[in-house]
């Protein structure tokens, strides 16, 4: 069996750990993991900007996402000054109206940069031009590298490869394949 704790360093995952601890088979693996900052893009162009774009500058934030908290922390490490964070409930649909309600927010609340998730972007990529240029954060998850090994070894012993492998990844599948 096999446990990841996802985005560890936006939540404390201590307690879930001790909350979980006594329903876990003993030979449990477990592994922390990390969903890190890695660019900025612009909402009109989709260049990338280095995570130093924010650093000591105005930001107002939109989201849409379950952990507000968590992307203003995410912000506020970057160096990010939040002005003002419009937070919109999870999974938020973009329609006309909500639109409407964006660009009235982002025009009160003048900022350096306007900063959103990708999961947002990802919602209005196709009415980018239709509102002010924002600037979605792109994350990048990271899992403990003793996980690559406890995998590498796992994969071993299921496929009876003893020989070092090597992973190609396709859309929706990963094949294993002998090195050589």
């Amino acid at each position: 069996d096999i446990l990841i704790y996802s985005k560890t360093n936006l939540a404390p995952d201590s307690d879930i750990k001790c909350r979980l601890d006594p329903y876990l088979p003993q030979s449990t693996q477990q592994f922390r993991s990390e969903y890190l900052p890695n660019h900025f893009f612009s909402s009109y162009t989709e260049k990338e900007y280095d995570i130093d774009l924010i650093k000591e500058k105005k930001c107002t934030l939109f989201s849409g996402i379950g952990n507000p908290k968590g992307f203003e922390h995410t912000v506020k490490s970057l160096g990010g000054l939040i002005s003002s964070h419009l937070d919109f409930k999870d999974h938020q649909d973009y329609g006309e109206q909500t639109q409407k309600k964006l660009t009235e927010f982002i025009a009160a609340h003048p900022a350096d940069y306007i900063i959103c998730t990708e999961k947002d972007w990802v919602k209005l990529e196709k009415y980018r031009h239709q509102l002010p240029e924002f600037y979605p954060l792109n994350m990048k998850l990271s899992v403990e590298p003793e996980f690559s090994s406890w995998m590498k070894k796992w994969i071993a012993d299921v496929t009876g490869v003893d020989e070092p492998i090597e992973q190609k990844s396709g859309y929706g599948s990963t094949n294993i394949v002998k090195k050589g």
